[in-house]
């Protein structure tokens, strides 16, 4: 079944079977499927792999989360080895630490600065 999407600049053509279609919102592993949905595991690694429609997505470095008040984000510490430690954990609108609206873990020296003034004033 064809359809017709909007990626937010363009329209294009989506020619996959409704079975593909479906496996790849339930379970889609970035790492390997190419855009086409053809199958390339010369990389190794299959991250990103995302669910039930990108909604949650595991990457090597953490994972993030589609909650109510945007995007939870955690980022694992340098070492890289999943949970040894949290370095990052914020909610943005658009999944990035400069328009984050919630810091959890990691807040920045700037903003904890700047709270702490507004306490003393």
């Amino acid at each position: 079944m064809n359809v017709y999407r909007f990626n937010g600049s363009v329209w294009w053509l989506d020619k996959r079977p409704l079975l593909k279609r479906l496996r790849q919102w339930v379970l889609w592993l970035g790492g390997y499927e190419r855009s086409d949905g053809t199958w390339d595991r010369s990389g190794g690694d299959p991250t990103p792999v995302s669910v039930l429609g990108h909604r949650a997505t595991y990457y090597g470095w953490g994972f993030q989360v589609r909650t109510a008040y945007g995007w939870l984000v955690v980022v694992w510490r340098v070492n890289g080895k999943p949970w040894s430690g949290i370095e990052r954990a914020y909610v943005s609108p658009c999944g990035t630490p400069q328009h984050a609206t919630i810091w959890l873990v990691g807040t920045p020296p700037e903003i904890v600065k700047n709270v702490e003034q507004r306490a003393r004033a």
